[in-house]
């Protein structure tokens, strides 16, 4: 009785160590892996060691033409993501000429790129855009169109950087390294249906100099023979006086012609302006003349010698607060 009892407990227990043997391997062989179906991500739990029986497991429906990543002899991994591109029917209408091509590309796009050969032409979109999804059983209708490529060489602007020198007067800047500016040929594609212009496009750019940039020094100094300015300029300064041919002896503001008046060209120095003028003095700007043009200056003298005498001068002159 004892003994038959022992070899009961003995059957039971190894039994029992089976069971939960089997379990845990049941279990240590599962895995969690991840489906993509055309977009549509769903989690499976499978006992399937490869991607093909895991397929098969949850009885996808594939067609021989659909992609299927990773290949179908990979081993399953938890965590695992299995992607299947559907594929599609599409009819192509190039010209009011059908064409059915199958596909798993994405995009409109995507695909006619992917036909380009049996396209053999340039063409416009007429129905969809480039980047619509591509759906089973669409139809793409096509306008053969010509494309036009010309270059066009743009001009890439030089910068200017100014560097403050206290040895220059307000106003005056010197060129220390002249700005070239660089180029870049652009390559553009016109568009043509039926010999109308529809679309241009931009192909390409490419650098062809990069622009070299500017270094100008630019004056701080603000105080000529001891009186203060804000301005210096570069101007052709002359002489003349109240009766030289045309004048009247009243200048164009108003006023008697008297020394100490100066004439210039209104829109570059208005009425009113103060100018100190080196070996003339302080003068106000009250007159204006036909040939007083640009940076041109006339200084008002009492005599005609003395108007000879200052003749004409190239020279520096400065704009007063």
């Amino acid at each position: 009785m004892l003994k038959r009892l022992a070899v009961f407990f003995i059957i039971v227990f190894s039994m029992a160590t089976f069971t939960v043997t089997a379990s845990a391997y049941q279990l240590s062989s599962t895995n969690y892996v991840y489906l993509d179906d055309d977009g549509t991500v769903t989690r499976h739990a499978t006992n399937a060691n490869t991607v093909d029986r895991f397929l098969k497991y949850i009885n996808a429906q594939l067609d021989e033409r659909d992609k299927v990543y990773p290949p179908i002899e990979t081993k399953l991994e938890t965590g695992m993501m299995i992607t299947v591109e559907r594929c599609k029917a599409v009819t192509i209408v190039l010209d009011d000429v059908p064409r059915k091509v199958f596909s798993v590309k994405k995009t409109v796009g995507e695909l006619l790129e992917e036909n380009r050969d049996i396209l053999c032409s340039e063409f416009v979109i007429e129905n969809f855009e480039e980047k619509d999804m591509v759906t089973d059983a669409m139809v793409i209708h096509l306008t053969s169109s010509e494309v036009i490529n010309y270059t066009k060489t743009e001009k890439i602007s030089y910068q200017t950087t100014y560097i403050d020198d206290n040895t220059l007067y307000a106003g005056i800047e010197l060129v220390e390294i002249p700005g070239v500016d660089g180029q870049t040929e652009v390559v553009y594609k016109d568009v043509y249906v039926n010999d109308v212009l529809i679309a241009t496009e931009e192909v390409s750019r490419v650098a062809v100099s990069q622009p070299v940039n500017a270094v100008v020094r630019r004056g701080t100094q603000d105080t000529v023979d001891g009186i203060k300015f804000k301005k210096a300029i570069q101007m052709v300064v002359t002489g003349y006086t109240p009766w030289d041919e045309g004048c009247t002896g009243v200048t164009a503001s108003g006023k008697t012609a008297d020394f100490g008046m100066i004439a210039a060209d209104t829109r570059v120095l208005p009425f009113g302006t103060r100018i100190y003028v080196p070996g003339y003095g302080i003068g106000v700007v009250e007159d204006r003349g036909g040939a007083i043009k640009g940076n041109r200056l006339d200084l008002c003298y009492m005599s005609l010698s003395e108007a000879y005498k200052w003749g004409v001068r190239d020279m520096v002159v400065y704009i007063l607060e």
